[in-house]
């Protein structure tokens, strides 16, 4: 399944595909009302992790479901050291099926900083699957393009 988006501001052009399926299961649960299982705590944690602090930027949320590729990754920062890279695409992040930008930024939001969270994405149409944690150590500011 595939996608082209096109942002009205600066004409660029953003193509996208997932496997289908990596997400079938979830659609079957929709289509037939199923409530999907989730284990997320009701109460946010009062120090949410945020991009910012894992050393993630994202490509221009430009459209409603913009899909998460990694724009950027800080030097030195959780994120690169997890592995991460610019144009991966976040499929899953602690269990949960991330569709956009947006769902990226609001899943961390359920994560406390001290947590351990396991990360999914799609790179050269593999799944690569790693953990971000924050350590006590400054990030460097440099970053790879």
């Amino acid at each position: 399944m595939g996608k082209e988006l096109k942002s009205r501001v600066t004409g660029t052009w953003l193509n996208y595909a997932l496997p289908t399926e990596r997400f079938t299961t979830s659609v079957d649960n929709m289509l037939a009302g199923r409530a999907q299982a989730s284990d997320r705590p009701a109460l946010l944690p009062e120090d949410p992790l945020t991009l910012e602090m894992l050393g993630l930027r994202l490509v221009p949320d430009v459209l409603p479901l913009t899909p998460p590729y990694i724009d950027a990754v800080r030097r030195n920062s959780p994120a690169e050291k997890a592995g991460l890279r610019p144009d991966d695409l976040v499929v899953f992040v602690a269990g949960q099926q991330i569709a956009s930008c947006r769902a990226l930024v609001d899943e961390l939001a359920f994560h406390d900083q001290r947590e351990e969270i396991p990360i999914a994405v799609l790179r050269d149409g593999a799944l690569f699957e790693s953990t971000l944690q924050l350590s006590a150590e400054p990030a460097a500011e440099a970053t790879h393009e």
